[in-house]
């Protein structure tokens, strides 16, 4: 049987080639996972940082080969929904991990890996100012995080944990640190006819 327009196609062969990619993926998970614990164990000690960035990219490409981005849920006309996704990228996270005492780790992980792909995509800007595409991913991104930061706002207003608040404020941090940073890039360096991401002051 023909499939595919190809004579010599062989679904054994494919289903082959599938489980070698799904064995590839679980390796990668399964060092991550060490690299992760490895981190938390010593992130004192500065050099950690440097396994915790061989976890990024691990992740980064994880989520690629999985296809996954970054969903729009707002409505909206069917040229705008283009435009964003055309604005989004796989390696930004999909979802947020949740706020909770069991996921600090990955909280922590999470905004850092996010640290990292903003201060990518802003380095690549400062080569390409000229490419749209780019400064709408940015601009994605911005809203996001500022998503988060409400989020964790959200979380401090209702917890009755001050450690656990006392550890994500830090991160909450982090994340205005990295909003002001985006925006003053905007400000700097957008085509003038774009409009800079709404400040509600939150943060």
């Amino acid at each position: 049987e023909m499939r595919h327009g190809n004579p010599d196609y062989d679904p054994r062969l494919r289903q082959e080639l599938v489980d070698q990619v799904n064995s590839v993926k679980d390796a990668i998970k399964a060092r991550m996972q060490e690299l992760e614990g490895f981190y938390f164990e010593h992130q004192n000690d500065g050099r950690a940082i440097l396994f915790e960035k061989q976890r990024m990219k691990l992740r980064a490409c994880l989520q690629a080969a999985d296809g996954t981005s970054s969903p729009q849920r707002t409505g909206g006309s069917a040229r705008s929904n283009a435009q964003q996704s055309r604005a989004s990228t796989t390696f930004f996270p999909s979802q947020w991990m949740p706020l909770r005492g069991s996921a600090l780790p990955e909280v922590h992980a999470e905004v850092n890996y996010v640290c990292w792909l903003c201060e990518e995509l802003l380095a690549t800007l400062e080569r390409q100012p000229d490419d749209e595409a780019l400064w709408n991913r940015l601009i994605v991104y911005r809203q996001s995080v500022e998503t988060r930061i409400a989020a964790f706002q959200g979380f401090f207003e209702s917890s009755e944990e001050p450690s656990l608040v006392s550890f994500l404020a830090r991160e909450q941090r982090v994340l205005t640190n990295l909003a002001k940073q985006i925006d003053d890039a905007i400000d700097r360096g957008a085509p003038r006819q774009r409009p800079a991401p709404a400040r509600d002051g939150g943060g």
